[in-house]
């Protein structure tokens, strides 16, 4: 039951802090364009990694929370050939449809 209590603790500081922040954008009177948008959403990305900081246990290092293994893995290969592969193939499939060309300057 414990776990659960730090979970709705999580849960609930993100979601404060996140219409906190959303709020006083807005109240400010930013527009979500342009560089405004950029920074806050730089900021808003942070907001989990700030929430569990603050929830960590004190016997857990930063180091152990935000290591990253660099060693080559398959995996690595496989989330940077899907994306592309997926666009061209929804490219390719939509070029089958009626009515439908490629148009290089995006125009139409």
């Amino acid at each position: 039951m414990a776990n659960y209590t730090k979970i709705v603790r999580y849960t609930i500081l993100l979601l404060a802090v996140s219409w906190a922040l959303a709020g006083i954008f807005y109240l400010l009177g930013f527009e979500f364009s342009g560089i405004n948008a950029t920074i806050f959403g730089f900021a808003y990305m942070f907001l989990p990694t700030l929430a569990a900081l603050v929830f960590k246990p004190k016997e857990v290092s930063f180091r152990s929370l935000v290591y990253f293994d660099t060693k080559l893995n398959i995996w690595y290969l496989w989330a940077w050939l899907i994306p592309p592969a997926v666009a061209l193939l929804s490219i390719g499939i939509a070029l089958l449809m009626p009515g439908v060309e490629y148009s290089p300057d995006m125009q139409g």
